[in-house]
């Protein structure tokens, strides 16, 4: 892991990120300009993460563009005190080729993908076991 991918464990509470949208961040630290999607868990019940077509779409554009050079996305879930905690990362165009040939589900904010906790574990790309 380089030093800037150490970053994205603060995207939520480091002034070097500043916030696109509900779910976009992206970076201002010196290096390679990042972009951030955020995969979210704001319900304990359950464990898989949400991830919005629309953010991945929107990140995935912003390399394109030149905007910029790295995409992840970052799995945080809330904590006992409603507070979000870093899960994991992703490296985007990865997840996204996993991604791209699942039908999303409809949501308040619009299509997700479910993504399960182990989907954000760079030693292992299959499966859970």
């Amino acid at each position: 892991m380089t030093a800037y991918e150490d970053e994205l464990k603060n995207v939520l509470d480091d002034s070097l990120w500043k916030q696109r949208d509900r779910w976009l961040y992206i970076s201002k630290f010196e290096g390679p300009r990042i972009g951030v999607a955020l995969a979210t868990n704001n319900k304990p019940q359950f464990s898989n993460f949400a991830l919005n077509c629309g953010a991945m779409e929107r990140l995935r554009k912003g390399k394109s563009a030149g905007t910029v050079e790295q995409i992840f996305v970052v799995a945080v879930k809330m904590n006992s005190a409603g507070q979000p905690e870093y899960r994991g990362k992703k490296e985007a165009e990865a997840l996204y080729e996993k991604l791209r040939h699942q039908t999303p589900l409809a949501g308040q904010y619009g299509p997700f993908w479910t993504l399960a906790p182990y989907e954000f574990d760079d030693d292992d790309d299959d499966a859970p076991l």
